[in-house]
């Protein structure tokens, strides 16, 4: 198996565990037996379910993502829908989890499907306003907007920072922030393979 297919299992397995997590919740459970979607019962979830969706609608989008093109437009309701759950119960929580998972959808969606890379790009710079120690916001935005926008100085302003942050500005992220700082390098390193001259 690949790398791809490896991570793809996980995602797989994080959703099962994010909707039984979700599950959890009487409401959302009442919800579902009374034949109700899943995408339609999230607005049932309350504050202490948020890692729950957060985590469910994020393992979804990138399972969905590896899957190609088909399947992303097949579950963006869904996903959207426990986003915007997410939005509404708290923008903030995971580090502006849910601010910067909208400048992901907003670049990554075609504009058929949702897509707006001005959107994009407020969200974006609104969740580095919100929360400017998380790296993995910095990467996110150099390679779904900046990337897709052909902006290379931004791409290269975004993944210097992140090189050039230490990592222990959120000394409880720090295995996820050495993560990004090698994802940037990662990014810059084959940055000729990005951008058109």
């Amino acid at each position: 198996t690949t790398d791809a297919d490896a991570k793809n299992v996980l995602f797989e397995k994080g959703v099962t565990l994010g909707e039984r997590a979700m599950a959890a919740d009487p409401a959302f459970k009442a919800q579902i037996d009374k034949g109700t979607k899943p995408a339609d019962a999230v607005t049932a979830l309350q504050k202490d379910d948020q890692m729950a969706i957060y985590w469910t609608a994020s393992n979804l989008g990138k399972w969905a993502r590896g899957q190609g093109f088909s399947t992303i437009v097949k579950y963006k309701g869904y996903i959207a829908k426990m986003m915007t759950r997410c939005l509404d119960l708290d923008e903030t929580a995971f580090y502006a989890g849910p601010v910067r998972y909208w400048g992901a959808f907003y670049s990554v969606a075609p504009s058929f499907a949702g897509g707006d890379m001005n959107k994009s790009k407020e969200m974006y710079e609104k969740a580095l306003a919100m929360n400017p120690e998380n790296l993995g916001t910095y990467v996110l935005y150099a390679d779904t907007y900046a990337r897709k926008a052909q902006d290379k100085l931004l791409f290269q302003k975004l993944l210097k920072h992140v090189i050039d942050t230490p990592s222990d500005v959120m000394p409880d992220m720090l295995p996820e922030q050495e993560v990004e700082k090698r994802k940037a390098q990662a990014f810059l390193d084959n940055i000729d393979e990005y951008f058109a001259e």
